[in-house]
């Protein structure tokens, strides 16, 4: 009996034994997979993550593993349903979920990228992040209604901050909730008193709703405050744009070009756009406008290039488009730049020679 009792402790040590010289060969080889592949010998690392496979077929993390190096290689089927097997089997494996989440989001299947989170949420011990991204899918999906709730569970972790406010008023404006948008939005001023971007918001708030008497009356209260306010002028032009009241709209955009403080890349842009617009309407005005510009004392260098443009697209004569190029030559940088511009002025000037010869002759 005693014989019978030390063989069988005999074999089921050597069996314990052989489990652990596997698992330590399964350990070691994955190291050198990870070494391979990060000196990009990822050929060589893929067979050995499949040797290992072969050695261990129950473990998740090295299918898992060969699941990405399938996804890498390009076989996508193979490497998905590999996936969705490794999460069925470890449903609370956030790292599992998360790989076959980004799979489904890759292929724009948000549907099915929104299945696996909802069935993580219920099972992982740690939610927040898992919130998140469900939030995040549910509002690229255009599933407002749920995205809202899943925002109040978000905020049983992180609480209500000023982000998830904002994020709930932009729910409240994809289901219709106007009023609730508005009374949030004017709960983050009182709560933010002395910060104007929560100002804006309302206002914007109310220039959703096409409430635009409201939205008007906040930016000029914002004006009134500061006059060269640019952020609440720049949406008053907007929303007088959009209701074609003319009028104001020239007023305050042309307050805006006279702005130091606007952005000065964009003051460009709506200098540029703006004369268009002056030159099918008054072309006087439009010149007149830009020689104002050039005036300033601010963005000197950027004005003349847009008066320049404006000379050469109306075929200005050369007296009046070569004391332009000499004001950009003066203020340019650059042994590039200045010579590309002293040789527009010798273009200009042989054209001048080139006519008064003509007409002498």
């Amino acid at each position: 009996m005693f014989v019978l009792l030390t063989t069988v402790t005999v074999k089921a040590q050597h069996n314990t034994d052989s489990i652990d010289a596997q698992k330590r060969a399964v350990e070691y080889f994955l190291v050198e997979a990870t070494g391979l592949q990060e000196q990009e010998r990822l050929d060589e690392s893929f067979e050995l993550i499949e040797y290992c496979r072969e050695l261990d077929p129950e473990s998740s993390a090295i299918q898992y593993l060969s699941s990405q190096y399938h996804f890498a290689l390009g076989n996508d089927s193979l490497a998905r349903e590999m996936l969705e097997c490794i999460v069925e089997s470890n449903p609370d494996n956030k790292t599992y979920s998360k790989a076959l989440v980004q799979y489904y989001y890759n292929k724009c299947d948000l549907q099915a990228a929104i299945s696996v989170y909802e069935k993580l949420v219920k099972t992982a011990k740690s939610k927040e992040d898992i919130y998140m991204g469900l939030y995040a899918l549910y509002y690229e999906n255009g599933d407002y209604g749920k995205a809202l709730a899943t925002l109040e569970d978000i905020t049983r972790f992180v609480g209500s901050t000023m982000d998830i406010m904002l994020q709930r008023l932009k729910l409240y404006l994809h289901l219709g909730r106007n009023d609730e948008a508005i009374v949030l939005a004017k709960q983050m001023i009182d709560e933010n008193p002395d910060d104007t971007r929560y100002v804006y918001l309302l206002g914007g708030t109310y220039d959703i709703i096409g409430d635009y008497e409201m939205a008007e009356k906040i930016y000029k209260q914002i004006l009134d405050k500061d006059p060269d306010d640019v952020t609440a002028m720049s949406s008053l032009v907007e929303i007088y744009a959009n209701n074609d009241n003319t009028a104001e709209y020239e007023k305050y955009i042309e307050r805006i070009l006279r702005n130091e403080r606007f952005d000065s890349e964009d003051r460009l842009n709506i200098l540029a756009n703006y004369v268009i617009y002056l030159e099918y309407i008054d072309s006087t005005r439009a010149k007149t406008l830009i020689q104002e510009m050039v005036s300033l004392p601010f963005c000197q260098l950027e004005h003349n290039q847009i008066y320049l443009q404006y000379l050469e697209y109306k075929e200005a004569p050369a007296e009046e488009i070569l004391p332009v190029l000499d004001k950009i030559v003066e203020v340019v940088k650059g042994p590039f730049a200045v010579k590309n511009y002293l040789v527009k002025i010798s273009q200009v000037i042989c054209t001048c020679e080139i006519f008064v010869e003509v007409h002498t002759v």
